[in-house]
């Protein structure tokens, strides 16, 4: 007689599973489509965004003139990005395209490691559905079609995480050492990378010999840009000054623009910000998730480094060292959407009910209407009169004079309108 109860639990959350040639499928239909869609917002839109600019023209300004050592040099900014930049316009002289192709690229490639991350720290089923989840997440749709850091820095933290999971399970020397590379990349992105790399160290506390290996391989990066800091700036932290004098900065200028910003205002904008851009269904479904992982011990290193992250955010900001922009976010939202879908999943498993389990695709539709406000109040359009004046010092400027822009304090505008003319950065 055959085992009834075995094939009762076989029908559980275990027919979600993905074998190999299904996700030889999936894999390459989910790349297509997040590169498909976001190409196509791509082509109808116009990257207007001050940061973005600001790079792009630094870039050329690097590449079409014969500067002196360290002009390439920002503490503001890390450099890795700058030099994607600076590559892909050098065998494409198209500086209002090429950049955001690069930041296309990157945010379509993160398919790869986020579903073979989540694959290996949750399952393959909440894999399979988070990565669905990516593809309609609005603030990664809007950031992949434009020239700054993010998708990047996406992709090589998911990378790192990947390997870093990897040796968990296999304990390979080459996946810790990728791992900590890859992170140390990450932070050459963004900043917030550094965070990291002491986190990702934490869970290795109990395997002594691996804590240092990683930490090593990690650091690398980071310690040669302090020591660019050093050499430029004089300071090897001077990375970290630049931003604790230009956001207060930033915060004032709101503040004198008549914007209210309290205590409870920075204490609730990150929540309020995955709870806009991921959906209430999935935010709700999310936070039990990280509440059940908790509970139950499990998960600990994607719980841990979500928490631990969003506690970072959250001091920072209150403390009026850290930003309020939605982009800086989107790496909160991918750290916290598989967990809304490995909620999700058990919620199914513990009802036992088949037509239960197409309530998990609902998660991601609660996602899409997200999308639009997104699209809208990114800045993905030039207003008319941006291009007039663009026009006109174009067809005006002559070699070798110099412009002065007023920008009243607010970096809108400025470096777009730069851009858009064309002329030497110089």
């Amino acid at each position: 007689m055959p085992d009834i109860s075995n094939q009762k639990v076989n029908m559980r959350i275990d027919t979600f599973r993905v074998r190999d040639s299904k996700e030889d499928f999936f894999l390459p239909a989910a790349f297509l489509f997040v590169l498909g869609t976001r190409l196509w917002l791509l082509l109808n839109t116009v990257d207007f965004h001050g940061i973005a600019a600001g790079r792009v023209l630094w870039a050329e300004l690097m590449l079409k003139n014969r500067l002196g050592s360290g002009a390439w040099f920002s503490a503001v900014h890390p450099p890795l990005h700058l030099f994607f930049l600076a590559a892909g316009l050098s065998v494409f002289d198209l500086p209002l395209l090429v950049p955001r192709l690069i930041s296309l690229l990157f945010g379509s490639l993160l398919v790869f490691p986020f579903y073979h991350y989540v694959k290996k720290a949750f399952d393959a089923p909440t894999a399979l559905f988070s990565t669905i989840a990516v593809a309609f997440y609005s603030e990664h749709i809007v950031y992949s079609v434009m020239a700054t850091s993010e998708t990047a820095f996406h992709f090589f933290v998911f990378l790192s995480l990947l390997g870093f999971v990897l040796f968990d399970r296999d304990e390979k020397k080459y996946l810790l050492i990728g791992s900590g590379v890859s992170v140390g990349l990450a932070s050459l992105c963004r900043y917030e990378g550094m965070l990291l790399i002491p986190v990702m160290g934490l869970f290795l506390l109990r395997k002594k010999r691996a804590a240092p290996v990683f930490l090593l391989a990690a650091a690398v990066l980071p310690a040669m840009w302090m020591a660019l800091n050093y050499r430029y700036a004089g300071d090897a932290l001077q990375f970290v000054k630049s931003n604790d004098c230009i956001v207060p900065l930033q915060y004032d200028w709101m503040r004198s623009q008549g914007v209210t910003i309290g205590r409870w205002d920075k204490l609730l904008f990150w929540p309020r910000s995955l709870l806009q851009t991921l959906g209430p269904v999935l935010f709700i479904f999310a936070w039990a998730g990280v509440g059940r992982c908790l509970l139950r011990r499990e998960k600990l290193f994607p719980a841990g480094l979500f928490l631990l992250l969003f506690g970072v955010f959250v001091l920072r900001t209150v403390e009026e060292r850290l930003y309020l922009q939605s982009r800086y976010g989107i790496t909160l939202g991918l750290l916290l959407i598989p967990f809304g879908f490995f909620m999700a999943l058990r919620c199914i498993d513990f009802f036992q009910r088949r037509w239960l389990r197409s309530a998990v695709l609902l998660l991601v539709g609660s996602m899409i209407p997200g999308i639009g406000p997104s699209v809208c109040n990114a800045p993905l359009s030039a207003p008319y009169f941006a291009r007039d004046i663009a026009a006109c010092m174009r067809d005006t400027v002559k070699p070798g004079e110099n412009i002065i822009m007023d920008h009243c304090g607010d970096e809108k505008y400025r470096e777009p309108i730069k851009l858009l003319s064309g002329i030497d950065p110089r």
